[in-house]
């Protein structure tokens, strides 16, 4: 089995650059509708729209949410759990921008750093990269994180075979 990673990053030039992009973003964000996605992920006996927005969840409703066991909401019920000292706003805000996906903001350089270090840390087999801006975003990505990775010896430059399994040596 291979752990693919999904991250979203938000890549500049600088790292200032960078994190003005993402608070950007961020204010783009439909708070009502980000909660209303999220509730979609969680456990619905939460009911985060009735919750206070600038309050951290209550640790019992979290423990009652768990309580019940359900299946289809463990994972969000879980990421729910290691943000809890979270508010709402900011759990919906956060949810919205990364989707439960790990998320990194910095220069290519930063960010493929980061990447790097997961993967040698065996956190990962892999990673399924997606940006936050066209075409810039991409740009860095592909001209930026790519090569920089190509660099640490950790991104291939030709592929073995024609089907993903191949290319994950599980063929």
């Amino acid at each position: 089995m291979k752990i693919l990673l999904g991250t979203h990053v938000v890549l500049g030039a600088t790292e200032a650059e960078a994190l003005a992009l993402e608070r950007e973003w961020v204010a783009g964000i439909d708070v009502d509708k980000a909660i209303a996605y999220l509730q979609t992920v969680v456990s619905p006996h939460l009911r985060l729209a009735e919750l206070p927005l600038d309050q951290p969840i209550p640790v019992t409703l979290l423990e009652e949410a768990e309580a019940l066991r359900d299946e289809r909401y463990q994972r969000g019920a879980a990421w729910l759990r290691t943000h809890h000292r979270q508010t709402v706003r900011q759990l919906a805000i956060k949810h919205r921008q990364n989707s439960l996906h790990l998320g990194f903001t910095g220069t290519p350089e930063k960010v493929a750093d980061e990447l790097a270090t997961l993967f040698r840390e065996r956190a990962a087999d892999g990673f399924v990269l997606s940006h936050s801006h066209l075409p810039e975003g991409l740009e860095l990505l592909t001209q930026g994180v790519v090569p920089a990775l190509r660099r640490a010896g950790l991104f291939r430059e030709d592929y073995e075979g024609l089907a993903l399994r191949h290319h994950l040596g599980i063929a």
